[in-house]
């Protein structure tokens, strides 16, 4: 059956249907303009707020802390590994992650400074 008026190529199933998401669309976007439902307020100012900024800052360090751990065993694996059963071919690369393990912090707490992240406490 096809709905008239309208363009003869319609049919009455995809009206309705383009009607009722139509209409979940504007009841959606009509709860959006309250800020409770959005989850958001609007406080005039573009950015993170100074949680946020704290908040990344140490979950970044966190999770440096955990891989930079982690590096340093398998790089002397690898290490090893390289020494042992390959001849010593490519033994600079282990060692290169190893010292980024050891000293790749303060390259993350510089990136985060110039992303003008919250660096409070980090030793810099």
């Amino acid at each position: 059956m096809t709905v008239e008026g309208f363009n003869i190529n319609v049919r009455q199933e995809e009206m309705r249907r383009f009607m009722v998401s139509l209409f979940l669309l504007i009841m959606v976007a009509t709860f959006l303009f309250f800020p409770e439902m959005a989850h958001a307020e609007w406080s005039g100012k573009f950015g993170p707020t100074s949680d946020i900024k704290n908040n990344t800052t140490e979950s970044l360090k966190d999770w440096w802390h955990t891989v930079a751990g982690w590096g340093l065993y398998v790089s002397l694996g690898c290490l090893l590994f390289s020494i042992v059963f390959a001849s010593g071919k490519w033994w600079y690369i282990p060692v290169c992650v190893f010292f980024l393990c050891l000293f790749g912090e303060k390259v993350v707490v510089q990136v985060a400074s110039w992303a003008e992240f919250n660096t409070a406490g980090t030793g810099t």
